[in-house]
């Protein structure tokens, strides 16, 4: 019963990791990876998956209080509702393209950001950088 209240806190819950077939991602091609979701001492539901392709965006307003910008090229959701039981590993395989024409500036890397959405906890995220080849 504790391990299941202290994830509801974000405490020892599931670990999140996205990983991506390459390091580098071609301007107008395909990038496929995959979503890795491993449990904790307790079964945690998820009821919504959703990785976002960003570009990120300097900003030159100075009445912003915001330096960079998110500008959000692709969303990818999965919304399967499952369980992940204590201790399991679960892989969830992705492949999305990205059109040169949403791309707002030249940006040497993009972030793939991952959002997992727990029906009883704390949401879980995961965010890297990949190279952007042009």
């Amino acid at each position: 019963m504790l391990p299941k209240w202290l994830s509801q806190f974000g405490i020892n819950d599931l670990k999140i990791n996205t990983v991506v077939d390459n390091n580098s991602f071609y301007v107008n091609g395909k990038l496929h990876g995959s979503i890795l979701i491993e449990g904790d001492n307790s079964s945690e539901e998820i009821y919504n998956i959703k990785l976002e392709v960003i570009e990120k965006i300097e900003n030159h307003d100075p009445t912003s209080d915001f330096k960079v910008l998110d500008n959000i090229l692709y969303t990818y959701e999965i919304k399967d509702k499952f369980t992940v039981q204590a201790n399991e590993k679960i892989s969830r395989k992705f492949s999305v393209a990205l059109p040169l024409e949403n791309i707002k500036g030249k940006p040497d890397q993009i972030t793939i950001r991952t959002h997992i959405y727990l029906a009883n906890a704390v949401d879980n995220y995961d965010e890297d950088q990949i190279d952007v080849i042009y």
